[in-house]
């Protein structure tokens, strides 16, 4: 393999790392089976030998699969979604609220918000990631935001 191919590597790792980390957590709720999934994944891009032509779906449905994998075999205990971190989004009562709200999802309206909201994914792209068309997808992120929605103004109350 050429150096090149290893340079593209790293640079799908660093571009991409954090959005898939989160991913791979919101999926597993772990942490450390988090980062397993994720470099799982890189160490199939190498073994591939062949970077896609369009990564970014290639990488989230890899993800995907062994954050499932992972769930599968029973990681260790469930962490927090949002670790409350400096500059990780609104206060900290709102993110343990918005959290309990996003877990009462469903959860193909969770990953498919997630993807979007937070990943920055396409409707198509998340199409990609779940094997689905990106229509469906698109409907799984309205449907979702609108029972988030009722259940903030739920919690409100």
């Amino acid at each position: 393999m050429s150096t090149d191919f290893f340079d593209q590597v790293r640079r799908c790792y660093v571009e991409n790392h954090r959005g898939l980390f989160g991913y791979a957590l919101s999926l597993t709720r772990n942490r450390a089976a988090a980062e397993d999934a994720v470099h799982a994944v890189i160490c199939r891009l190498l073994d591939r030998g062949t970077i896609p032509s369009e990564p970014r779906p290639y990488l989230y449905r890899a993800v995907r699969n062994a954050a499932v994998d992972t769930w599968r075999r029973g990681a260790s205990r469930e962490e927090p979604l949002f670790d409350g971190g400096a500059g990780s989004g609104p206060d900290p009562e709102l993110r343990l609220q918005l959290e309990a709200c996003l877990f009462r999802l469903d959860t193909d309206q969770r990953e498919v918000i997630l993807l979007k909201a937070w990943q920055g994914l396409t409707f198509r792209e998340i199409g990609e990631v779940r094997g689905q068309p990106a229509n469906s997808a698109a409907s799984l992120y309205r449907r979702g935001l609108h029972k988030l929605k009722a259940l903030l103004e739920e919690k409100e109350r």
